[in-house]
């Protein structure tokens, strides 16, 4: 793809901004993207996304330094998971869920306006990070990830709220958070 735009549009070609663009909406799908600089002296490419989301390895290939580190990239969090729940689902409904229970409680935790920090993406692109339907308001210390195949990539906001998918998914994690946290009650 080659973008070719206005001289006083020049601001959206800027290698940072379109980095930021890539890491936010693309930096997990399977086709890695490289940027090419033609004002630089060495006019090299440079790959912009991952391309291999950490959702998608097999949990025994997964080191606990990764968890750490896609925690702390993915929510902006300083501490270390106490909790990290990632497993596939499959049935009706096929997702995946990469969900972290913070060590320390967030500082903004009883705040009546904090929101979810859980990310929906649909097959490894990102969607949205404001979807209050997946998460009940009494999670939203959880922060994470949810990948779905079953959610149409160009779902609107409006069309989140009353999807039966998402509100299949929200039931199938409330049950699987309540019982990781009664485990590790017990």
């Amino acid at each position: 793809i080659s973008l070719n735009i206005k001289n006083k549009e020049n601001e959206f070609l800027e290698q940072l901004r379109l980095n930021n663009i890539i890491k936010k909406y693309s930096d997990h799908i399977t086709h890695p993207i490289f940027l090419f600089n033609e004002d630089e002296k060495d006019q090299k490419e440079e790959r912009a996304n991952q391309s291999q989301a950490l959702w998608t390895k097999n949990k025994k290939n997964i080191k606990e330094e990764d968890y750490h580190n896609f925690y702390s990239q993915s929510g902006m969090n300083y501490d270390k998971p106490w909790k990290v729940i990632h497993n596939q689902n499959e049935g009706t409904i096929n997702f995946t869920n990469l969900l972290f229970i913070p060590t320390e409680k967030p500082f903004d935790l009883l705040h009546a306006d904090k929101k979810v920090n859980v990310k929906l993406y649909v097959k490894r692109v990102f969607i949205t990070d404001d979807c209050e339907n997946i998460v009940p308001k009494y999670m939203r210390f959880i922060s994470g990830i949810i990948d779905s195949e079953d959610i149409s990539l160009n779902i609107s906001r409006e069309m989140l709220q009353n999807d039966p998918v998402i509100n299949k998914i929200r039931n199938n994690l409330v049950k699987k958070v309540i019982s990781e946290l009664e485990k590790e009650l017990k």
